[in-house]
C-alpha cells in the first residue's frame, strides 16, 4: 500500500527527504542509530521505508535535526504501518522530538504512544511547543522493544500557527434533555451514487441496525416515495428529482433532510457560491457559531477539527459558503442559520458557514459536508467528533454531562480560570496561595460553606474530597472532575436537581490537579507524581471520603477498594446496579473493545461505547501515606480508574468527561444514600422503584427499606 498524491511542499514540511526517496545508498537527510544484526532497514519501491527488529532487545532510530522558531508550534507525524509483537511493555513504533542546544540534546525527549499494529495507514500525530530558547529539535522515528517491523511512508514537521481546537472550560451548556432535536430518527435513507459503499452507510447499520438504513442510488431518490425519518444526501450533486430549493423544503418539512454544501449550492443558484479551501499546515476546524441540538456537548466559540484529505499528503479540506451580501438575503429569506463556521489559517477562509439549519414543526434541513465521519482520522481521532455531530443531528441518546474540552497548555492557565469560577459560580470557593497566579502551587475548591451563627457552626457535615491529576496530564481526571463539580452549581433554570438534597449531607471539596503540569497533545505523558503529600484542613469539616479520579491506558471503568468493609460492601452492591440503570450517555467511538490497551491499532473499531464497571479490592493499591493516614482517622477511600488514551483525549473528550462525572455522581451520591439521573431519552427501570422518567431525579435514603430489592453485584 503506498500513499497516494503529492507531497506537502518543501517550504511548509520543515524535514529534508520527507519520503525517503532521495539517497544513493540511504536515504538522504536522516541519519541512523542502532542498525546491526537484529535491527535494519530497507527502501521500498516508491516512497518509504521499512524499518525490521528481529530482536525485541534492540532499538532502530533514524532523525535529522530541524531549524525552528522559539515560542512556536509544529505538527508532527508520519503515516505508518506497523506488525509488532503485542506481548511485554509498552513497545513498537514511535516519534521522538528532542529539543537541542548547540546540537546537544536538553531535557528530556517527547516520544509519542506505542503503536505495535495497524494494516490501514493511519498518521501517527502530535503537537510539538518549541520554548524560547530553543532553536533546533532532534525528529526522529523509532522502532524497539519488540519484534516486528514498521513501513513508514511520509514523515511531517510543520510549523502551525497555534493549534486551533478550543473549548470554554468555564461555560455551562444546557443540559442535553433541555435542547430536543425536531426529528428522532429511526428510519435514515443515505443517496449517493455509492451508497452500498459509502463508510456512513456501514457505519450507520452497525449503529441503528441494518433494517433501518436504506442505501439509494440517485436515480433511485424520489422525494415522494422515499420512507425514512432522515435522509442523507451527501454527494457533490443534488438527485435529479429533487430540483429546486422550495422542494427541497417541502421535503424538510417531514424529515430531517443532510445535504452537502456543493449540492445545496446548486440547487440555490448564483446566491450561494461555494469556495474549497485546502491548506497544509494544520487540520481545518469549525467553530460553534449557533448552540442547538446539533451542537450537544459543545458551547458557543468551542473550535473542534472538521475537515478531510486533500490531494496533497498531509493537507485537509473543507467546503463552504462566501458571506455576500445575496447569501446574507437568501439565508434571512429561508431562515437558515448558521451553526459552524470555518476556522482556518486566513482570516479570507475563516468565520465563513460551513454548516446551516432550518427547523420545521416535524423535520429539520441540514447543510453540512459529512466526509469528515467518513476520514480514516489520525492518532488524535479526529472522526469521532465528526460522528458526534451527525448523531447529534439524527436525534440519537444526547451526551449526559460530557462535555468537549481542550487541555490548557500551561498550569497558570488552568488554575486562573479555577479562580474566575468563583466569580461566575454561586457557590464555588477557592482556597489558594494570596501569590500571583503563577506563583500558586496548590489549589482546593470546595462547594458551599458550612450554615453559620453569630460565626459558629451549627451543623458540621462530613467531607467528601476528590483528587485529580494525580499523575501529569491526566486531562479525564481533571477536566472530568471538573464537571461534575461545575454541574452542580447550575444556574437556574438548569439547577442541579439534587444539590440541595446533597448539600444537607456532606461537603464536597476537590484537588484540581496535584502533579506537575503537563499538556500532552499527542505525545505519552511522563506520569510525573505529586511532588509532596498534601496536608489538607477544612475549616471544622472532617474529612470522610477521599475518591483519587484516575485515568488509565486501556478501555477500562473500575472502582477501587483497599478492603472489605461495610462500606466497599454498599458499594459492591448498588454502584454497579446504578451504573447499569443510569450510565453515561451513548457514544459511537472508535475505540477498542472493553478491557483492551489502546496501543494495537488494529483492534480499534467503531463501537458503541459499553462502559462496563468493575468493582475491585486491592490492598497495594492504597499504601502511600496520604491514604494510609486517611484511613488510620477512620476515613473512606477510593480509587475510581477510567480510560485515558495520550493522543485522542480531546476528540473523546465529551464521553470520557461524561464517564468521569456521571461516576463521581452516583459514587458520591452513595455516600448521602442514593442518587442518580436519567439522562437517557427512555424510561430508567431500578430494582422495584417505579420507572424514572427522561430527565427525572431518584434520590433514596439510605434507610429506604426498598434498596434490599438491588441485588449484590457479582
Amino acid at each position: 500500500m503506498h500513499a497516494q498524491g503529492t507531497n506537502v511542499p518543501d517550504e511548509i514540511n520543515k524535514l529534508k527527504n520527507p519520503n525517503f526517496a532521495n539517497g544513493k545508498t540511504k536515504p538522504s537527510g536522516w541519519k541512523w542509530v542502532g542498525e546491526d544484526a537484529g535491527a535494519s532497514w530497507e527502501r521500498r519501491e516508491g516512497d518509504g521505508v521499512v524499518l525490521k527488529l528481529d530482536d525485541a532487545r534492540k532499538r532502530l532510530i533514524a532523525y535529522q535535526d530541524v531549524s525552528c522558531k522559539p515560542d512556536e508550534y509544529y505538527r508532527v507525524e508520519a503515516s505508518v504501518l506497523c506488525d509488532f509483537d503485542v506481548e511485554g511493555e509498552p513497545s513498537g513504533f514511535r516519534l521522538v522530538a528532542t529539543f537541542l542546544d548547540k546540537g546537544k540534546p536538553i531535557g528530556e525527549p517527547t516520544r509519542t504512544s506505542p503503536v505495535r499494529r495497524v494494516s490501514n495507514l493511519i498518521s501517527v500525530r502530535a503537537y510539538l511547543y518549541v520554548p524560547e530558547e530553543v532553536r533546533r529539535v532532534r525528529f526522529a522515528i523509532c522502532v524497539e522493544g519488540a519484534k516486528g517491523h514498521a513501513i513508514v511512508h511520509q514523515a511531517r514537521f510543520i510549523r502551525v500557527i497555534e493549534p486551533e481546537e478550543l473549548s470554554h472550560m468555564l461555560a455551562v451548556p444546557a443540559p442535553s434533555l433541555r435542547v430536543p432535536p425536531p426529528i428522532c430518527a429511526e428510519r435514515i435513507a443515505v443517496c449517493s451514487e455509492r451508497a452500498g459503499e459509502r463508510c456512513v452507510t456501514e457505519l450507520l447499520e452497525r449503529y441503528c441496525g441494518q433494517r433501518k438504513v436504506t442505501a439509494l442510488s440517485l436515480e433511485g431518490f424520489t422525494p415522494k416515495t422515499v420512507e425514512a425519518d432522515a435522509i442523507l444526501l451527501p454527494d457533490a450533486v443534488p438527485p435529479s428529482k429533487l430540483r429546486s430549493i422550495k422542494a427541497l423544503m417541502d421535503l424538510a418539512e417531514e424529515s430531517l433532510v443532510i445535504i452537502s454544501l456543493p449540492a445545496f449550492s446548486k440547487l440555490a443558484g448564483s446566491a450561494v457560491k461555494l469556495r474549497r479551501i485546502e491548506q497544509d499546515d494544520d487540520p481545518i476546524h469549525a467553530r460553534v457559531n449557533h448552540a442547538n441540538y446539533a451542537t450537544r456537548g459543545w458551547a458557543l466559540n468551542d473550535n473542534f477539527a472538521y475537515a478531510w484529505r486533500g490531494k496533497r499528503i498531509g493537507s485537509f479540506v473543507q467546503n463552504q459558503y462566501k458571506l455576500t451580501g445575496e447569501f446574507r438575503q437568501f439565508a434571512k429569506k429561508h431562515e437558515l442559520v448558521t451553526v459552524l463556521e470555518s476556522l482556518c489559517d486566513q482570516d479570507a477562509t475563516s468565520n465563513r458557514p460551513i454548516c446551516l439549519i432550518r427547523e420545521f414543526e416535524r423535520g429539520a434541513l441540514v447543510v453540512l459536508d459529512i466526509e469528515p465521519v467518513e476520514e480514516p482520522g489520525s492518532t488524535f481521532g479526529e472522526p469521532a467528533l465528526a460522528m458526534h455531530l451527525l448523531l447529534n443531528l439524527l436525534g440519537q441518546t444526547p451526551c449526559g454531562l460530557g462535555q468537549y474540552m481542550v487541555p490548557h497548555e500551561e498550569i497558570h492557565r488552568f488554575r486562573q480560570n479555577i479562580r474566575f469560577a468563583q466569580e461566575r459560580i454561586e457557590g464555588w470557593y477557592v482556597h489558594d496561595e494570596d501569590v500571583p497566579i503563577e506563583e500558586v502551587e496548590n489549589q482546593l475548591v470546595m462547594l458551599g460553606s458550612d450554615e453559620q451563627s453569630f460565626g459558629l457552626p451549627i451543623r458540621p457535615k462530613p467531607l467528601v474530597l476528590v483528587r485529580s491529576g494525580l499523575e501529569s496530564g491526566d486531562a479525564e481526571s481533571i477536566y472530568g472532575s471538573m464537571l461534575y463539580f461545575k454541574q452542580l452549581l447550575r444556574m437556574p433554570p438548569y439547577t442541579c436537581p439534587y444539590a440541595e438534597y446533597l448539600s444537607g449531607k456532606i461537603r464536597l471539596g476537590w484537588l484540581p490537579v496535584t502533579a506537575p503540569w503537563e499538556s500532552r497533545s499527542g505525545f505519552e505523558r511522563k506520569r510525573h507524581k505529586p511532588e509532596s503529600n498534601l496536608s489538607i484542613d477544612v475549616e471544622d469539616s472532617a474529612l470522610d471520603t477521599v475518591i483519587d479520579v484516575v485515568s488509565v491506558p486501556a478501555n477500562r471503568i473500575r472502582v477501587l477498594f483497599p478492603n472489605a468493609v461495610p462500606t466497599t460492601e454498599r458499594y459492591q452492591r448498588y454502584l454497579p446496579a446504578l451504573w447499569q440503570a443510569f450510565p453515561p450517555g451513548h457514544y459511537f467511538v472508535p475505540e477498542v473493545a472493553d478491557g483492551e490497551e489502546f496501543d494495537d491499532r488494529d483492534r480499534f473499531d467503531w463501537r458503541i461505547a459499553e462502559n462496563q464497571l468493575e468493582i475491585v479490592i486491592d490492598p497495594a493499591r492504597f499504601d502511600g501515606s496520604f491514604h494510609q493516614e486517611a484511613l488510620s482517622t477512620g476515613a473512606n477511600v477510593m480509587i475510581v480508574e477510567v480510560p485515558g488514551n495520550d493522543a485522542d483525549f480531546v476528540a473523546k473528550s465529551i464521553l470520557r468527561t461524561d464517564i468521569v462525572a456521571t461516576l463521581l455522581e452516583q459514587a458520591i451520591g452513595l455516600r448521602a444514600g442514593l442518587i442518580a439521573v436519567n439522562r437517557r431519552t427512555s424510561a430508567a427501570r431500578f430494582g422495584t422503584f417505579p420507572p424514572v422518567s427522561p430527565g427525572d431525579l431518584l434520590v433514596v435514603e439510605p434507610t429506604d427499606p426498598m434498596l434490599e430489592s438491588i441485588q449484590q453485584a457479582g
